[in-house]
């Protein structure tokens, strides 16, 4: 595996996989909890380094690792952009009409952007050790107290379940239009962003009528093997 999509499950023998999947949830969101407070140098640099240290014991590569910001980089970049550009602040480098370039908006934008760059690693570290039945299984126990309040578990579980195993369906459907689309002469690789925008329009229609048409075809098996939700959980 060159890649590792975002909610790809990585089976691997490593310490980090054996762990019981209620404490690997807790953990994963105890430290997205603790990227969002971090506000220094020192607590962002322990956080990245506790990720790829566990992510190193659990025999990932960096380069699966890091293999979403192909496909974020760009909005990483219109983050910091808009941030640096339209936030304003007291050292203004440069000023025209309604752009303010500032060195207080480029650090919230680079602060964004380490923010959102931790949580997808976390998440996707998250993902790549947990089966998605373990996953199931922990987001069911903690969702368990709400059954006290006549709020139904087993539903909001089945969806995360489902929307989590259509990822990497979705990814390779993506590969699949792409490659078809550069075979009739898209050019998704252009230097042009204007030419590489008018080529993603075409991929993404024929994403969403199969992601619609597998979604209308899951629900019909559901329903075929007698799946109905009891109002009364």
């Amino acid at each position: 595996m060159d890649n590792l999509y975002v909610g790809v499950y990585v089976n691997r023998a490593s310490p980090i996989h054996r762990l019981n999947e209620k404490f690997k949830i807790f953990i994963a969101c105890a430290m997205i909890v603790f990227t969002l407070v971090s506000c220094n140098f020192v607590m962002y640099a322990v956080d990245f380094a506790a990720v790829i240290v566990c992510s190193l014991i659990a025999r990932l590569k960096l380069c699966e690792i890091f293999s979403f910001f192909k496909r974020l980089w760009l909005f990483l970049l219109a983050i910091i952009l808009m941030n640096t550009l339209f936030f304003g602040g007291e050292n203004i480098w440069f000023s025209f009409k309604m752009i303010n370039i500032s060195e207080e908006g480029l650090i919230q934008g680079l602060t964004i952007v380490w923010n959102v760059t931790l949580i997808v690693l976390w998440s996707n570290l998250l993902l790549a050790v947990t089966s998605p039945l373990e996953l199931m299984s922990a987001v069911r126990f903690y969702l368990s107290p709400l059954k006290f309040f006549k709020i139904p578990v087993d539903v909001p579980v089945l969806i995360i379940s489902v929307a989590i195993q259509f990822v990497p369906i979705l990814f390779e459907e993506v590969s699949n239009i792409k490659k078809a689309q550069i075979a009739r002469g898209a050019e998704f690789e252009s230097k042009n962003l204007l030419k590489k925008a008018k080529s993603i329009l075409p991929l993404i229609v024929p994403v969403f009528v199969s992601a619609f048409k597998r979604a209308d075809e899951l629900a019909a098996a559901l329903e075929a093997r007698g799946y109905r939700r009891n109002e009364n959980d």
